[in-house]
């Protein structure tokens, strides 16, 4: 059984770090944007192929975060 009783999401960092700060008891902070680039949308850049192999080696991650492709 896991002991971490929170982990963040990258497409939720500035709420989750929030949070993290709120339980810490550190001041809110906003968290500066760099290095940003314009790209397509990540599913853009996988074909079949990639797709089954990324299932294939992060099954359990996709499972335990409830992720799905292209969502």
């Amino acid at each position: 059984k896991s002991r971490v009783k929170f982990i963040g999401r990258y497409e939720n960092y500035e709420t989750d770090f929030n949070f993290i700060f709120k339980k810490l008891n550190i001041q809110k902070y906003k968290l500066e944007v760099l290095n940003k680039t314009d790209h397509n949308y990540y599913t853009d850049y996988y074909d079949d192929k990639a797709r089954e192999l990324v299932n294939k080696m992060f099954k359990k991650d996709i499972m335990s975060f409830n992720y799905e492709f292209g969502k």
